[in-house]
């Protein structure tokens, strides 16, 4: 899928997800739901079904206890993830909606807090991520803002669209 809409300016991109940051780094002083939300405007296809600027939002329901810190001889930077929860994804257009969960593990939310990118991310194929040692970071594919491309996370400039 491809981002369209307007483009964000960066004082504007960094003071929202200033306030995701803070929602990270509270993770450890108290337990809460959270969600995260992110919300495209894009054309696509799901099966046969071909859209045309439809909304596409991703949301990831957790819990602030679930966020855990990377440093940087783990993953280059410094940055707080989350990848316990439950996400799902909407589809609107003027046709329909259909709304579909992603499998556990597939989908994970972080902050790199050294660049300042926030976004949703997916586990690449392969062994798994492990937080807590550290190994196999390469299947960490973050996406800052958000895109999904074949799968894979990837973000081209000026394309993120902040509704």
């Amino acid at each position: 899928m491809t981002c369209m809409g307007p483009s964000v300016s960066p004082k504007r991109f960094h003071m929202i997800f200033t306030a995701m940051m803070l929602l990270f780094a509270a993770g450890g002083a108290m337990a809460e739901p959270i969600r995260y939300t992110g919300f495209v405007i894009t054309d696509g296809q799901l099966g046969n079904w071909k859209f045309h600027n439809a909304r596409v939002v991703l949301t990831f329901d957790s819990d602030t206890k679930n966020v855990q810190m990377l440093d940087e001889s783990c993953v280059g930077t410094k940055a707080a993830f989350n990848a316990t929860g439950v996400a799902k994804v909407t589809i609107i257009d003027h046709e329909r909606i259909a709304t579909a969960r992603f499998d556990p593990n597939q989908i994970f939310v972080s902050f790199d807090q050294e660049y300042g990118g926030v976004g949703f991310g997916s586990f690449a194929p392969g062994a798994p991520f492990v937080a807590a040692s550290c190994s196999n970071p390469e299947s960490l594919q973050p996406g800052y803002p958000l895109a999904l491309h074949h799968g894979t996370m990837d973000f081209a400039p000026g394309t993120i669209w902040i509704g």
